[in-house]
């Protein structure tokens, strides 16, 4: 049976300089259950064993970025959009 670990690392602030609101940012951390729908939907798009995940906010939204490594040895990130659960983008 395989085993996939995965290490979380949030560092939360928020700055707003004097005199202007912060906006409302999207979380960076995401539940357990959605980090293994991230992993899974990863996988779906490229095939492979998971190295690492990572979460990051972009454009204000919560986003999975999944280190997939192929049987060839190949590197790939999967970006998934936590919130709407669909795969953002693919980079080789």
């Amino acid at each position: 049976m395989k085993h996939v670990i995965v290490a979380f690392a949030v560092a939360a602030s928020s700055f707003a300089p004097l005199g202007m609101s912060a906006e409302p940012k999207a979380a960076k951390q995401v539940t357990a259950d959605q980090a293994i729908a991230c992993i899974k939907l990863a996988v779906a798009a490229k095939a492979g064993n998971v190295r690492e995940m990572e979460v990051k906010v972009e454009s204000n939204r919560t986003v999975c970025e999944v280190e997939i490594v192929a049987t060839d040895g190949k590197k790939h990130e999967v970006y998934i959009d936590v919130a709407a659960a669909k795969v953002l983008r693919v980079e080789d």
